[in-house]
């Protein structure tokens, strides 16, 4: 029953979603895992994940169900919903609310939850932004309920086809030491692959503290086909009671977009600044006949190369060439509706042009959403 205002909370998030040109994504994951809790001794288990996400342009809602078997002969299965809401920009301003609610089941009848809920104001700009805020959650195992209040401070930075984000949170728990955490994130993409690394510190108000890192990669490999690997280890969850481990894992997992469906408010937070254009506008897409399109687009003088990717090129990049008319054009084939593409100039990260509908993309990146006639 905990878990009903939590999820009751992200329903209600729903209505600040709702929008023509949402998208459902989801994925399945099968993985392979070492895994070692606490002191426990090491043992391997075999998981099954599915993923859905509903994004649109003001936010997204994503939810997750989970289960593995150990070689010790347990089990665990969890599940979640995590949605986030953001205000329309003002001057490079906007406002977050967002809200979660996760429980746990494990073999020996223990389950565990948690529900929190948090706002946020960002500044962002092209390159860089940051933002300031706070939330309040509960927390339960089967001996003791626990709340939360934090604070949290953060930026982050786009550097070529790099997204690094900072972050500081102090977390205030009643009847358990109060603690301070601080971590990075910098995640590296490309069409194909996508790779990040997480690294961070806890210091309790007792003085004790820990780190903490891990890494996780994906590679598409054809269609919705992708090869997974992560590892790494994580602290203890005062809020639920958990303790901390240590894991190595490898997987498959089939997704309906060529990438990892994101989770986390905070690279949805980057993903949603004002995207880079690369210096290109003007951009079309005109029927030239029953099954295609021409699209085309302005780049900067001087512009040696232009290339396209997204759903019309089966997300393979695609050079278009520079015509008498100063444009640079690539007949696609195309039915009519709602498509997802990006462009690339000479070399450089993929960006959108200007006055260009957007959304974000899976690299803490954006997208271009157009219609095509």
């Amino acid at each position: 029953m905990r878990l009903v205002s939590g999820g009751a909370t992200l329903l209600l998030l729903l209505s600040g979603l709702r929008s023509a040109d949402a998208q459902v994504a989801w994925a399945m994951d099968g993985t392979g895992s070492l895994v070692r809790y606490g002191e426990l001794p090491q043992q391997s288990s075999l998981s099954g994940t599915g993923t859905l996400r509903y994004d649109a342009a003001l936010g997204s809602l994503a939810g997750l169900v989970s289960y593995a078997r150990f070689s010790e002969g347990g089990w665990a299965a969890s599940g979640g919903l995590l949605g986030s809401v953001f205000t329309s920009s003002r001057a490079l301003v906007r406002g977050e609310a967002g809200a979660s609610a996760f429980g746990r089941a494990f073999t020996d009848d223990v389950q565990t939850g948690e529900a929190y809920g948090y706002g946020r104001l960002h500044l962002s700009g092209a390159r860089a932004g940051a933002w300031a805020g706070g939330g309040a959650g509960h927390g339960w195992d089967p001996t003791a309920g626990r709340s939360v209040t934090t604070a949290d401070l953060g930026g982050w930075i786009r550097a070529g086809q790099a997204l690094i984000v900072i972050t500081a949170t102090r977390f205030w728990l009643p009847d358990t030491s109060d603690f301070a955490e601080a971590t990075g994130t910098l995640r590296w993409e490309s069409p194909r692959v996508q790779v990040e690394g997480v690294a961070g510190y806890r210091r309790r108000m007792d003085g004790s503290g820990g780190g903490f890192a891990s890494f996780a990669g994906v590679a598409h490999v054809a269609g919705p086909l992708h090869l997974t690997v992560a590892g790494g280890e994580y602290l203890d969850d005062p809020l639920q009671g958990l303790e901390g481990g240590r894991y190595l894992s490898a997987g498959i997992r089939l997704a309906s977009r060529p990438a990892l469906p994101r989770l986390s408010p905070v690279l949805d937070a980057a993903a949603r600044a004002v995207p880079a254009t690369g210096g290109l506008d003007a951009f079309a897409v005109v029927r030239i006949a029953p099954d295609s399109v021409d699209v085309s687009v302005r780049a900067p003088p001087g512009t040696g190369a232009v290339a396209l990717l997204g759903d019309l090129t089966d997300w393979e990049p695609r050079p278009l060439a520079l015509a008498g008319d100063g444009r640079w054009h690539l007949v696609l084939a195309a039915p009519p509706g709602r498509t997802r593409l990006s462009f690339r100039v000479d070399g450089t990260r993929w960006v959108v042009p200007a006055g260009v509908r957007w959304e974000p993309d899976d690299f803490g990146g954006a997208i271009a959403v157009v219609a095509v006639p």
